[in-house]
């Protein structure tokens, strides 16, 4: 059973939103990008309640919630 999270990620460097639908260990990389990838999904937090991603390039963990 795979359980997969909608979201909108914007993504500021680029001034750019995408609606994204990923499962853990999913990444994502800006349209028209150099092929690395920028953020990744590392974990869905408690009920689906949130998520925690990893930005590639610096290697930090940011922490999203629910409203």
């Amino acid at each position: 059973d795979a359980t997969f999270l909608f979201c909108d990620v914007f993504f500021p460097p680029t001034r750019q939103t995408v609606s994204w639908r990923a499962q853990v260990g999913d990444c994502w990389q800006p349209e028209g990008g150099d092929g690395t990838y920028q953020i990744c999904l590392t974990e869905i937090i408690g009920d689906a309640n949130g998520a925690r991603f990893r930005y590639t390039p610096t290697e930090e963990f940011f922490d999203v919630r629910k409203k």
